[in-house]
């Protein structure tokens, strides 16, 4: 026998978590339709452990990655966020100086048109 098959699990080979986590959800989901609208006895309970045995037996459901690939991605990940979140503040400090540009502009315009008016009003006089 190989060392690789004795360690390997006889039923439990994919996730099982993960199985037990989404049927939960679904069963949850469907007992409350059930009640509801078809009245199919036990038919959450039913979901439930079909999703659960399909994910926690089914070895393509399993992450096959390496603890250190795991750990590679999410730090990937927060980093790809965090560099999201720096060009998101980046583009509304631009906004937001883009629009203090536009007030000061229009409070320019408007003193000079107020110059140019008490201008013509001391012409007139």
């Amino acid at each position: 026998m190989n060392d690789q098959n004795s360690n390997e699990p006889k039923f439990w080979k994919g996730d099982s978590v993960k199985g037990f986590s989404y049927g939960a959800f679904a069963g949850l989901i469907t007992g409350i339709l059930n009640i509801s609208l078809w009245n199919i006895p036990h038919l959450g309970f039913i979901v439930f452990i079909a999703i659960w045995l399909l994910i926690g037996t089914n070895p393509t459901f399993k992450d096959k990655r390496s603890p250190e690939e795991i750990k590679r991605d999410n730090e990937q990940h927060l980093e790809k966020m965090k560099e999201e979140r720096i060009a998101k503040a980046n583009a509304k400090a631009i906004k937001k100086q883009a629009a203090t540009e536009k007030l000061d502009m229009q409070l320019k315009k408007n003193e000079l048109k107020l110059q140019k008016q008490q201008q013509l009003g001391k012409v007139k006089k």
